[in-house]
């Protein structure tokens, strides 16, 4: 049984903190102020020194708003500059919410797949499980902002890339936490569908062959079905006007 903390016990902890002078300045500071502001020290602040400049960086200076595309601003950045010194741009800049929208169309598409691949008949043990732990990691966040490198590069040679006035960022793209929201809710909606369906398929069929057949048949419909789901709020936020 969980033992809880005495009253006069905590009275004793407040009545110490309190009486000590730097305690009573600090509660005074931090009642009004930033915690990061009241302890930030100017004379240990160091200057940014840099000793080297890349010629061409590029313009303009990109901002990723209330969202988590760094890495795509990353890659865009640096993919533009060779761009830029070909064609002698005073600027350019390529379209980071195209490759973010493509990249929740793959990472939801994988998501369905796995979803699939644990819902076929021959799967045991904690990977049947959807309480299992492989269950719960996919469930958890199918389709959050982050990615690296090699998952830019497969949206490139996949969906190629398009400049940023063609397709701009829309409201969602820019505070990503809600349509992130809804797409997850939908994809959460799609694996308890396909996993209830292949139950039921498993208990209405007696042979093996016809479970494997009718079940992953079955299930590529239903994919289909769930996918479309998807499809919708994630054009109707992300697309451009």
């Amino acid at each position: 049984m969980a033992i809880s903390i005495p009253l006069p016990l905590i009275q004793k902890w407040t009545t110490s903190i309190l009486s000590q002078p730097q305690n009573q300045l600090a509660l005074n500071a931090l009642s009004t102020q930033s915690i990061t502001d009241v302890l930030f020290s100017p004379a240990n602040t160091q200057p940014s020194i840099f000793s080297n400049k890349i010629p061409n960086e590029g313009s303009p200076v990109t901002h990723q708003r209330s969202s988590g595309r760094c890495w795509i601003f990353a890659a865009t950045n640096v993919m533009r500059i060779a761009l830029i010194k070909k064609l002698k741009l005073s600027g350019f800049e390529f379209s980071q919410n195209y490759i973010c929208f493509w990249d929740k169309y793959e990472k939801a598409n994988f998501f369905l797949e796995k979803i699939i691949e644990l819902t076929e008949p021959g799967v045991t043990g904690d990977d049947a499980d959807i309480d299992g732990r492989l269950w719960q990691w996919l469930l958890k966040a199918p389709v959050n902002d982050g990615g690296q490198w090699d998952m830019v590069v497969n949206v490139v040679e996949k969906y190629g890339l398009v400049p940023q006035a063609v397709y701009p960022d829309s409201f969602a793209s820019k505070a990503t936490a809600r349509v992130n929201w809804l797409i997850t809710r939908k994809l959460r909606e799609a694996a308890l569908r396909m996993y209830v369906h292949t139950i039921l398929v498993f208990y209405q069929n007696s042979t093996v062959t016809n479970l494997t057949i009718q079940t992953v048949i079955s299930l590529e419909l239903k994919k289909a079905l769930q996918a479309s789901n998807v499809h919708l709020p994630l054009w109707l936020t992300n697309y451009p006007s």
